[in-house]
Order: C-alpha cells, then sequence, then structure tokens
C-alpha cells in the first residue's frame, strides 16, 4: 500500500504541469480584445454636487444677506439704523423666588434675535435639503 502512494503522482502536481505547458492559440490575444471592443461603452454622466435650485437659493440668501445690510447702515453719522429702530422684545419677568435665587431674565437685542432667526431658517433648509435628496435617492 505504501508503495502504491509513492509510485503513484499526486493530481495537484500533475494538473500544475498541464497547465504550465499550455500556450493559448496565435489569434486568442486579438479575439479577447474584440470582445472587450464590442462590450457595451458606459456613458458617464456628470450630476453636480449642488443643484441649479441649489445654487438660486444660495444666491438668493446673499443677495438677502447684502440688501438687507444696506437697509441697516445709517445714511449719515446722526441717523439711527433699521435695527435701532427695531423695538426690543422683552421676555416677561419671573417673579418667583426660588430658596432666595432670583431667576435672571435675558434682554434680547434685535440683532440677536434676527442671528437666531436667521440660523434656524438656514438649518431648516439645510435639514430639508438633504432629506429631498435622500427621498430622491431612494
Amino acid at each position: 500500500m505504501k508503495n502504491e502512494i509513492v509510485n503513484s503522482e499526486d493530481p495537484m502536481k500533475k494538473w500544475i504541469k498541464e497547465a504550465g505547458s499550455e500556450f493559448p492559440g496565435e489569434g486568442f490575444h486579438l479575439s479577447v480584445l474584440k470582445k472587450i471592443e464590442a462590450l457595451p461603452k458606459s456613458t458617464l454622466v456628470y450630476k453636480p454636487i449642488i443643484s441649479p435650485l441649489g445654487w438660486k437659493l444660495i444666491f438668493g440668501f446673499i443677495f438677502a444677506i447684502f440688501f438687507w445690510s444696506i437697509l441697516m447702515i445709517p445714511s449719515q453719522q446722526e441717523t439711527t439704523s433699521l435695527f435701532d429702530k427695531i423695538p426690543p422684545v422683552n421676555l416677561p419677568s419671573l417673579d418667583r423666588n426660588l430658596l432666595n435665587f432670583n431667576i435672571p431674565v435675558p434682554n434680547l437685542s434685535p440683532q440677536f434675535l434676527i442671528g437666531i432667526s436667521a440660523f434656524f431658517s438656514l438649518g431648516f433648509i439645510m435639514i430639508w435639503g438633504t432629506l429631498r435628496n435622500k427621498q430622491a435617492g431612494v
């Protein structure tokens, strides 16, 4: 039994020898190239990251900020800007004492309120655009 195993050649060695000795025919390379050329070519379509509507919104916001800042600049040294004409918003005061601790009531300036409203509106537009793009991708 042991002699049979020693005398029999390993099938893997036999397959490696056979595979190494075979060469492709002369027209093999040309036939492969013709098959590659015959494959349908994929057309790459450029899809911009920011859509035309997005660019319009961006330029609209830039224009609105520019226009708003022109309105807010005082025309002369003595005149006040439109920011100064906006009445300040005061929150109702809380007269409750919690363990002799008075709760401070913030006085919100018009500039702060405009900044907060701009922040939240731009954040809403950003979130809305992201959700809209994800729905289009699904």
